[in-house]
């Protein structure tokens, strides 16, 4: 794990949405990778997709943007 998300694993929707449905669901059982020609990376779109997501924008809004946020812009836009 990337340890400048520690601090931001402290929600069950966090762990849920990052953990569980990013890089389980989207990395390791679907095979998505970060292509960098593309938009948007699909394991963000799987994120946003998630019955977790609506409840993360109140338990977690920093993550829950940044999800938004690299959904929506290449990967040289992500902070």
């Amino acid at each position: 794990m990337n340890w400048s998300y520690r601090d931001e694993m402290n929600t069950v929707e966090a762990i849920q949405s990052y953990l569980g449905v990013h890089e389980w669901q989207g990395h390791v059982i679907r095979g998505f990778t970060h292509n960098h020609n593309s938009i948007h990376d699909p394991t963000y779109g799987l994120q946003r997709k998630h019955s977790t997501f609506p409840r993360l924008k109140i338990t977690n809004p920093v993550l829950y943007n940044e999800v938004n946020q690299r959904y929506n812009n290449t990967p040289s836009n992500w902070k």
